[in-house]
């Protein structure tokens, strides 16, 4: 009986389910190609267009990697800081359900009215902040600054990385990812890195312990980062080719 049902009632599901995959593929697709026009380069990125289109048809999974990367040392049950969190897919998808308790700021408030409307959960308050002049108050035992350090100037990351290192807990650490892409005329960068060696210096200029780890996709080298005050700010093996571990300040 179980059986009869499970074929009357699950394939036609699995049919379905991949004509609304194959049809959400396609709507993401177009949405990608006209922001692509209207908005060449843009300050913050919704990534249902990964989720939904650049996944599934193209294979590119690096946001899931930044994600995951992003996660390894979340405390369970503690508290985040997500800075530049734009449209927030970070911040619901793989924060939220880790810790207890979630701040995630941005200074363009489409991000926020965005991050509000489709990434909301029960333990996320998403607020405007200008991180060049302050943080929130609190202490945080993980502060997330994904994609968003090369959209400032290298004066400005220090203070940026100062004021984080003052809102961390003792054994906090700050986790981040940004990218090196040869040739780009992204027009909200205010400065690249050279290699991993390099953004792993400017972090050492603030915290004592620093892992860079690098990772390569067709046009664009990803640098995942952590910095603390403890060792456990460097979760990656040191001995792989593809990590910096330097000591710091």
């Amino acid at each position: 009986m179980k059986e009869a049902l499970y074929r009357l009632f699950v394939n036609p599901l699995r049919w379905l389910n991949s004509v609304l995959r194959q049809f959400s593929a396609g709507t993401h697709f177009l949405q990608y190609k006209v922001e692509g026009v209207l908005r060449p380069s843009a300050e913050w990125f919704d990534h249902q267009l990964d989720a939904q289109w650049q996944w599934p048809r193209l294979g590119r999974a690096g946001f899931l990697e930044r994600g995951v990367l992003s996660s390894l040392t979340l405390k369970p049950g503690g508290s985040l800081l997500d800075l530049c969190c734009g449209d927030g897919f970070y911040a619901r998808h793989f924060y939220a359900a880790r810790v207890a308790r979630v701040i995630a700021v941005d200074a363009n408030r489409s991000a926020l009215v965005h991050a509000r409307r489709f990434n909301a959960a029960t333990n996320i308050s998403y607020r405007w902040c200008d991180i060049t002049q302050e943080l929130p108050d609190g202490r945080f035992d993980n502060v997330v600054w994904n994609t968003a350090i090369h959209h400032f100037t290298r004066e400005e990351a220090h203070a940026i990385l100062t004021r984080i290192a003052g809102v961390l807990t003792p054994d906090g650490v700050l986790v981040g990812h940004t990218v090196i892409e040869t040739g780009s005329e992204y027009k909200f960068a205010r400065q690249s890195f050279r290699n991993a060696a390099d953004l792993a210096r400017l972090l050492a200029t603030v915290f004592t312990h620093v892992c860079v780890r690098t990772s390569p996709e067709p046009g664009r080298l990803n640098l995942y980062f952590f910095a603390g005050a403890m060792a456990q700010a460097s979760p990656l093996d040191a001995s792989r080719d593809d990590v910096v571990v330097l000591p710091g300040a």
